[in-house]
């Protein structure tokens, strides 16, 4: 795991690609549409601004495109149990502007992924203040969402893979070390060695 802005993204499949991407908080943060889109395209253009780990659609069955997108990423996708309806969908997002219906629908998209995860990321916000956990509270996000695992498990993964770095620096240090006293030791051995020579010529001169 890295230490990139964690993201939901929300995507319209189509002849035209919409996709919506938020932070973690919910914020929009891009906005977009296209023919030019592809799969490829869509995951370089959406990783420049940190690390899908929800994906969000408006359809009840998820879209191969949607599909494909959070499998290549580890994304986690939220899709309703219905298709949300025309209504619903400018409800959600009454409070932004946006170019086309392809835009509107992603960040439909987007900000349903959000609501329905909400209270998840609301009781991980709580669990680590609790726990003064806040300098890890993004990882706990990225293994509780993305891997459907527990917030007990996720800290458990968490703390190992830091013992794992810690452990892994340590060996490095102690092989530092043992390079530093080698080479001392032989440069030791050097000066004993050139002044015995020395020594030994001015002896020869007595």
């Amino acid at each position: 795991m890295d230490d990139k802005k964690l993201l939901i993204v929300g995507i319209d499949p189509g002849t035209t690609i919409g996709y919506a991407v938020l932070d973690i908080e919910g914020n929009l943060i891009h906005l977009n549409s296209s023919k030019q889109l592809d799969l490829s395209l869509l995951i370089s253009e959406t990783i420049n601004f940190g690390k899908a780990v929800l994906v969000g659609t408006d359809k009840a069955k998820v879209p191969g495109l949607v599909e494909a997108f959070a499998t290549k990423l580890g994304a986690r996708i939220a899709s309703p149990e219905e298709d949300l309806k025309v209504n619903e969908k400018r409800i959600m997002t009454s409070n932004f502007i946006f170019d086309n219906e392809h835009q509107g629908d992603a960040l439909a998209s987007a900000l349903f992924a959000y609501k329905a995860t909400k209270t998840l990321l609301d009781k991980i916000d709580f669990f680590a203040k609790e726990n003064s956990l806040y300098d890890i509270k993004d990882r706990i996000k990225e293994l509780v969402i993305a891997k459907r695992i527990s917030i007990k498990n996720a800290i458990s993964i968490i703390e190992k893979k830091e013992e794992e770095v810690l452990d892994e620096a340590q060996d490095q240090a102690k092989k530092i070390i043992g390079r530093a006293n080698k080479i001392r030791d032989h440069s030791d051995e050097a000066l004993n060695a050139a002044a015995d020579k020395i020594t030994a010529e001015e002896e020869q001169h007595l």
